[in-house]
């Protein structure tokens, strides 16, 4: 068994892991934890955001492909360890209950960068840009992380927070592409649109991974995974 835990719910993934091997279950743990900081100043935070999910569907192909347990373990920690997050909000989420704002963030001219996956705050508030400035402002952050130089391989997921129209994320992706390319970084898959949400908050999760051609093959690999599957 394959348990995938947040770096921020720790807590939750070692209670499930020992469990798992009170019932007498050979289990291996992979933890994702791919936000990185904005603002030098800000909190670390490590949270898991949707980059989870394409790393689902890579460990699920190599299941598929008959790698064992410890193999697959393997390959989607080392994909964990390759992509780096950060999140953009507009708007607020709100309440699914009552419809209350979290936060003040929609009476404003302002953007967080930094904000957590379910609408919380924790990142830093610039004036609101254009697509194009927000990805020369972000970009370059995930680039120094993955110490992406020209001649790799990336993969890019626009990933909507709830209500960014799917116009507004090909714009975010294909500004992204645009920044890479110049870079000599070549973007080899994508995925784009509202793959992990919060209820009803503008903006968006810009995920680079840096790939090799076996990421790339298991991508490409049929496969079906809880959240996401490729026929």
């Amino acid at each position: 068994l394959l348990t995938f835990n947040y770096a921020g719910d720790q807590l939750a993934g070692k209670m499930a892991m020992k469990m798992a091997k009170k019932a007498g279950m050979h289990v291996l743990q992979v933890v994702t934890g791919e936000e990185i900081k904005y603002d030098p100043k800000g909190e670390d935070n490590k949270r898991g955001l949707a980059g989870a999910v394409p790393l689902y569907h890579v460990a699920a192909a190599a299941a598929r492909a008959g790698k064992s347990l410890e193999e697959v373990a393997a390959i989607a920690q080392k994909y964990a360890d390759s992509m780096a997050s950060i999140t953009i909000k507009s708007t607020d989420a709100t309440h699914p209950q009552n419809g209350m704002l979290f936060g003040n963030l929609g009476e404003t001219d302002q953007m967080e960068i930094g904000a957590g996956q379910h609408g919380e705050g924790g990142g830093t508030r610039v004036k609101m840009m254009s697509s194009k400035d927000t990805i020369a402002a972000v970009a370059p952050k995930l680039v120094e992380h993955l110490k992406l130089k020209k001649g790799d391989k990336a993969f890019v997921m626009i990933n909507g927070c709830g209500a960014t129209t799917m116009m507004e994320m090909l714009v975010l992706f294909n500004d992204t592409v645009e920044y890479l390319n110049k870079l000599g970084i070549e973007v080899v898959a994508n995925m784009v649109g509202e793959v992990l949400t919060v209820q009803e908050a503008a903006g968006f999760q810009l995920n680079i991974a840096k790939w090799d051609s076996e990421m790339l093959e298991l991508w490409n690999t049929p496969a079906h995974t809880p959240v996401f599957f490729r026929e």
